[in-house]
């Protein structure tokens, strides 16, 4: 492609930058009404044909994922029900990082432990048909421990091993996830 997009954490801005352009152009996409906070991860939403449809990003500092259409239109996707600031339940969203999209269009978040010890640390799998917003649960953890306690313990199935912090999220063609820890 033509464009690439990176989350600026500080500036709370996502910018694409056309490559194809003498010098490079930058887009910005945040505004003050839309209160777009520390996009982390980010991945393409494509049609069939490839062409981008959406953006999704995900917000550490608010604990949730979102995902921006082509028009500029800002959806909660995921969240967690807990504020951004203790007491955050143990089985609930915690500093999302990375986002990605399997071949089926479910997408997958990976969250490190932030400012909460003992939280995190786990990969969740949202089908594409859930109603939205989804609120993160147990149900939806597909790589780490329940419990969101960190470290590491050794490789072996995603499920009930303990990771510390994963951060980015992609898959392969044939579909297989692959996170990188």
């Amino acid at each position: 492609g033509k464009n690439f997009y990176l989350g600026d954490f500080n500036a709370n801005v996502i910018r694409r930058i056309d490559l194809t352009a003498t010098p490079p152009t930058i887009w910005r996409f945040g505004t003050d009404a839309m209160a777009l906070q520390g996009p982390n991860g980010l991945t393409l939403d494509l049609d069939a044909a490839g062409n981008m449809i959406g953006l999704y990003v995900a917000e550490r500092p608010q604990n949730r994922v979102r995902r921006i259409d082509a028009a500029g239109t800002v959806i909660t996707l995921v969240a967690s029900d807990d504020v951004a600031f203790p007491p955050i339940k143990p089985d609930h969203l915690v500093a999302p990082t990375g986002v990605a999209r399997d071949s089926q269009g479910n997408l997958y978040v990976s969250e490190r432990a932030g400012f909460i010890p003992d939280r995190g640390h786990r990969i969740y799998k949202i089908l594409r048909d859930a109603p939205r917003p989804v609120v993160i649960g147990p149900e939806h953890i597909v790589a780490g421990v329940p419990t969101g306690l960190g470290g590491y313990d050794g490789d072996g199935p995603g499920l009930f091993r303990r990771m510390s912090q994963p951060a980015a999220l992609a898959f392969e063609l044939v579909a297989n996830g692959v996170p990188i820890d």
